[in-house]
């Protein structure tokens, strides 16, 4: 139990989503420790409180009890540090479930409405600042009937707190057939 404490205690200042997490990944771990204390009391009573023991002394069930125990640390501590970000595959799958969005493209044709379709499309899945800017480059591939193939572009604003929202947009045609991908709160240096 030490080895969660002390990693909750660590990341406490990264994110709220981290910290959720881990918080979540500790209660997993309780329930499995819970889990196995249950077991072990089914099994007392089933096998070991009939007068007699079949399994010969008491220190079985401590080496059980001890086994389960540090087996029980050793892989909650795993599952807390796989969860920390970039130190596991359970780290990257929490970012992509914070953090990325998939959202729906209604028209596929940039000359019917332009930009202002690909944004429409963006503000209805997402709360987009009054105001967005243009962070790098805003990339846009097509065929010659105006049928968009490929988007990439990071966007930022600011909302309504003051506080920075930036959009890391994808898209690909081969990949994805109508859906955007849109990776929020990403670290810019624009101000």
């Amino acid at each position: 139990m030490s080895i969660s404490f002390l990693c909750i205690g660590y990341l406490n200042c990264v994110s709220s989503e981290v910290s959720l997490v881990i918080y979540l990944s500790s209660f997993l771990y309780l329930l499995f420790l819970l889990w196995g204390g249950l077991v072990y009391v089914y099994l007392k009573i089933k096998f070991f409180n009939k007068g007699e023991q079949k399994r010969g002394s008491p220190r079985f069930f401590y080496v059980m009890i001890i086994s389960f125990i540090l087996t029980t640390f050793f892989l909650g501590g795993k599952i807390v540090i796989s969860a920390i970000p970039y130190n596991g595959a359970l780290s990257w799958k929490l970012e992509a479930f914070f953090r990325k969005k998939e959202v729906p493209m209604t028209d596929p044709y940039f000359f019917k409405e332009g930009l202002n379709g690909i944004i429409k499309d963006l503000d209805k899945s997402l709360d987009l600042p009054d105001k967005l800017y243009i962070v790098d480059d805003f990339s846009i591939q097509m065929d010659e009937n105006g049928k968009i193939k490929k988007i990439n572009s990071f966007l930022y604003g600011r909302d309504e707190k003051e506080q920075k929202k930036t959009f890391l947009i994808s898209y690909d045609v081969s990949k994805n057939k109508n859906q955007m991908e849109v990776w929020l709160d990403y670290e810019t240096n624009s101000d």
